[in-house]
């Protein structure tokens, strides 16, 4: 298989609909090389794992852990720190929830808004996301009913509803996150490196 169908093989069970494979089609025509733990586009690689199945962990949208399937980790430079998706054995993914205890010094109101609609007070973190931060909304909700996707910019600290994602799954928005940092596709706009 030449790097194209090896890209479109891999990543396929991320789609769901024609404009994902429309993005997966995207992709596959800048990909220059995949291997067993890389893939090489023209201007980034990513580094990956292969998939298996996991757990769910406590607060992670199932659609989340579907991911996994495909690859357990899946990381590239994002302009410095890494940016992408991993996920532990336990079902817990491998972002850190360190952003939201920055919104507590600049946002007290939202900060406790979002602690009481989590069950330990913590929201749980989704993608890796370089000096900022992503986290599964406990306070709203995506098209299929899974929480939304929140984002803290290392900049800003505040908490921003990912409105572009709504009415996608995870591993829609993950195929996003692929292409915009990949091709430079822009569907989730809300996130930024």
């Amino acid at each position: 298989m030449n790097a194209k169908e090896q890209l479109k093989s891999l990543l396929s069970p991320l789609c769901s609909t024609d404009a994902d494979r429309q993005i997966l089609a995207a992709l596959c025509e800048a990909v220059v090389e995949v291997t067993s733990s890389t893939i090489v586009f023209q201007d980034n690689e990513l580094e990956y794992e292969p998939g298996s199945a996991v757990a769910a962990g406590s607060g992670v949208p199932s659609s989340f852990l579907e991911i996994a399937k495909v690859t357990r980790s899946m990381s590239w430079d994002g302009g410095g720190p890494s940016v992408g998706y991993g996920i532990a054995d336990d079902g817990t993914p491998a972002g850190d929830i360190d952003g939201f205890y920055h919104l507590k010094d600049n946002d007290p109101d939202t900060f406790q808004r979002i602690a009481k609609a989590t069950p330990d007070g913590d929201p749980t973190p989704a993608f890796v996301y370089g000096q900022n931060w992503t986290y599964f909304d406990p306070t709203r909700k995506l098209k299929n009913g899974e929480p939304a996707l929140a984002f803290i910019s290392h900049e800003s600290v505040e908490w921003e509803p990912v409105t572009s994602a709504d009415e996608l799954d995870y591993k829609q928005i993950f195929l996003r996150l692929i292409a915009k940092h990949m091709i430079d596709a822009d569907e989730l706009p809300e996130l930024y490196c």
